[in-house]
């Protein structure tokens, strides 16, 4: 009872330490650090590794399980998801929190590379990811156009990219879901059988033709100049005697 009753004989004394404590609470607050997105790094880490020309079920059997098998000794696991598609398997590991994340990230590659050799024949190499809350977008913007909308890419990469890459603080600028140039060719089924052609030649030789390869160097004059092939056919080589109009 001693502290209340100095608190009621004393009421000048009790405000100023009340008045005191609400300055520092106030001071304190102006110096906490205060962040939208404060970095932080989950437990949890992803390996992906593609097999192209393979279903979700092919994928499964010759490539998720020999992954999951081998990212099972990695220490501190505390659970493991997998999802298998076609091309593409995914395998997402959940850690214990608290755990260095640099060294989790080590010993998945380390078991990966155990494993590397096995791989089915055509897989790709499996890609480590480790989560990170810088990695999240902090500004987006969607951009759409009407009569240039098939050369939207170029514009923004021109326009937009270079300019934002400039710019101090920006980390990591990116560019998704901008539409995709194709080129189609279509075959007269007709003229091709009268030429005894069939399509899979069509297709070598439209793949031979549109190449992009280094090929030999010049040295002129102390400089020297390297000579590359590109891909600026107007015809299609086919075998003797069968040959293909330009297509158009």
């Amino acid at each position: 009872m001693s502290i209340y009753k100095t608190a009621i004989e004393k009421p000048v004394t009790t405000a100023l330490i009340f008045v005191a404590v609400i300055i520092i609470g106030l001071f304190a607050l102006t110096k906490l650090p205060i962040d939208q997105f404060p970095e932080m790094e989950p437990p949890y880490v992803s390996v992906m590794c593609t097999y192209p020309g393979n279903t979700g079920s092919e994928i499964e059997t010759n490539l998720t399980k020999m992954l999951e098998n081998s990212l099972n000794s990695v220490e501190g696991l505390d659970e493991m998801t997998s999802t298998s598609k076609d091309n593409i398997a995914l395998v997402t590991m959940k850690f214990q929190w608290g755990q260095n994340m640099d060294e989790v990230v080590n010993d998945v590659r380390s078991a990966l590379d155990m494993i590397s050799d096995n791989l089915p024949d055509g897989a790709g190499k499996p890609i480590v990811f480790k989560f990170n809350t810088s990695m999240m977008p902090i500004l987006m913007y969607a951009v759409t156009a009407d009569e240039s909308y098939a050369g939207l890419e170029k514009i923004l990469e021109d326009n937009v990219t270079n300019v934002l890459n400039r710019v101090d603080g920006i980390g990591n600028l990116s560019v998704v879901g901008v539409p995709e140039r194709y080129v189609y060719v279509d075959v007269d089924q007709t003229k091709i059988d009268a030429f005894g052609i069939s399509l899979e030649q069509v297709a070598n030789a439209v793949a031979s033709n549109n190449l992009d390869v280094s090929g030999a160097s010049s040295t002129v004059c102390a400089s020297r100049a390297n000579l590359r092939k590109a891909p600026k056919s107007t015809t299609l080589s086919l075998p003797p005697r069968r040959r293909a109009r330009r297509c158009s």
